[in-house]
């Protein structure tokens, strides 16, 4: 547990500096670089992965939670999504400083934000070293925790209109926070993780995630 979170503090504080108040970090003409991550000798990625993702955009990495992991993490969600819908409350015990919050408790689709602080087992998704290794080296600097929450999706119980697509920030290309390239690869500003914790039936399924 400590070494989870010691490695999450070093996420989220290793690129906040006074006065950022948590936003996303501009480039300023003159002012300190981020420190650069050195290119590994053995990279996570491979070849083929490095140059999916420029073409388009993302990879998917099998396997990357165990079968125990996958199992703690979806019933940590369904639990607490059966003591909102009981009592319109989390579990004191998961989140008694109430840090966490509801985006959304509709019946097909529960959304809760702000996950490190409900459980050891969100503690550790978020820290996961294999995660954080491809996130790094994807964006090529020192990395913090921007965002994180989690979904439970399902048939939705009346006909919807096609979803609008969701991006990250914009950012611009100028200076090492924003997009840019280095080592002859492009190198993100923002990279989001997504893990499915249950099997997808088709394309209309949800699942957890």
């Amino acid at each position: 547990m400590d070494r989870s979170r010691a490695r999450l503090r070093r996420l989220v504080a290793q690129l906040h500096g006074p006065g950022t108040g948590g936003r996303t970090l501009a480039h300023v003409a003159g002012a300190e670089d981020p420190p650069r991550v050195e290119e590994s000798a053995a990279p996570v990625l491979t070849q083929a992965q490095r140059l999916q993702i420029e073409v388009d955009g993302f990879i998917v990495v099998p396997n990357v939670l165990s079968a125990e992991e996958t199992s703690t993490l979806r019933e940590a969600m369904y639990e607490m999504e059966r003591c909102w819908r009981q009592t319109g409350e989390l579990p004191p015990a998961r989140d008694p400083n109430h840090h966490s919050w509801l985006t959304s408790n509709t019946p097909d689709f529960w959304r809760v934000d702000n996950v490190p602080h409900l459980g050891q087992c969100f503690l550790d998704y978020v820290a996961h070293p294999r995660l954080t290794a491809i996130v790094q080296e994807m964006i090529g600097v020192s990395i913090r925790l921007e965002q994180s929450d989690a979904h439970i999706r399902r048939q939705p119980t009346q006909l919807q209109g096609r979803p609008g697509f969701h991006a990250g920030p914009h950012t611009s290309g100028v200076g090492p926070y924003g997009r840019h390239s280095a080592s002859d690869w492009y190198r993100f500003a923002y990279v989001k993780t997504l893990t499915n914790l249950t099997d997808l039936a088709g394309p209309e399924d949800g699942g957890a995630f």
